[in-house]
């Protein structure tokens, strides 16, 4: 699919930006363009014996309305794209109008009956499981292995998925569920340190337990990030390393955006 991908880019270049990861590709630019560059991209394809997948090429616009080269793509029964008016996901992270976007990625981060890919509130289920596997009747009042374990995993495994989309979305977007995902990991630690058959005593946002499981372990914390903190640093940090790239590919596109994403081949 490279070859294909780069004939793409070379013939629209300057109108269409194509991104591609693995079977993933993106068409970004004016809807008429991204129209015909998706035309071209289907023909191409079928030259290499490959073909779109129906039902997973998604059209969307940040206007909300549609040109009607791209409706003509989402028109009949066999149709290549359909028109996702609320967005889609891009590399695991929703996109689509801002509008409902927060709590869209709320209720993706921390709905215990997400569906796919775990989520994080789902991770912390997990951790609390493992956790429990080091408690015994004959040692009742020490978590040994599975609550070490568990907070290594946290550490290195659970929270960095949350820096991930910290970094690849606003803070007016990721706001609330770092917040969220605050006060549960939080919880998940009261939980952790108090003996069994002991109510748990609640950490405060802001408290001195709190500070201590943010702090770097060089310094004596448990290195637990605070996602509320690290959200907006995160963000321009990463928009700073790639606005070079950003300015270069978007320095000579037009107004008026539409995508087609996920166009599975």
């Amino acid at each position: 699919i490279h070859p294909v991908l780069q004939s793409v880019a070379k013939r629209f270049r300057g109108r269409v930006l194509v991104l591609g990861l693995l079977d993933d590709i993106h068409l970004v630019g004016p809807q008429d363009q991204v129209a015909a560059a998706f035309a071209f991209l289907r023909q191409l394809a079928a030259t290499h014996g490959q073909r779109l997948s129906a039902g997973k090429c998604l059209a969307w616009s940040p206007s909300g309305s549609y040109a009607d080269s791209i409706r003509a793509l989402a028109s009949g029964n066999d149709a290549d794209v359909r028109i996702a008016a609320d967005g889609f996901d891009v590399l695991g992270l929703p996109t689509g109008p801002a509008n409902g976007l927060s709590a869209a990625l709320l209720a993706r981060t921390m709905d215990p009956a997400h569906r796919g890919r775990p989520n994080f509130a789902q991770k912390l289920d997990a951790l609390r499981r493992l956790a429990a596997t080091s408690v015994t009747a004959k040692d009742p009042l020490h978590k040994r292995d599975g609550s070490a374990a568990a907070l290594l995993l946290l550490r290195i495994c659970a929270l960095p998925t949350c820096t991930y989309m910290m970094r690849c979305l606003p803070p007016a977007v990721t706001a609330a569920t770092a917040a969220a995902v605050d006060g549960a990991v939080r919880t998940f630690m009261s939980e952790l340190a108090s003996p069994v058959g002991t109510e748990p005593m609640p950490i405060a946002a802001g408290s001195l337990p709190a500070a201590i499981m943010g702090l770097p372990l060089r310094a004596g914390g448990l290195g637990l990030e605070q996602a509320e903190k690290v959200a907006p640093l995160a963000h321009v940090a990463a928009f700073v390393a790639n606005a070079p790239t950003i300015v270069r590919m978007y320095s000579e596109q037009e107004e008026g955006p539409c995508e087609i994403g996920r166009a599975h081949v």
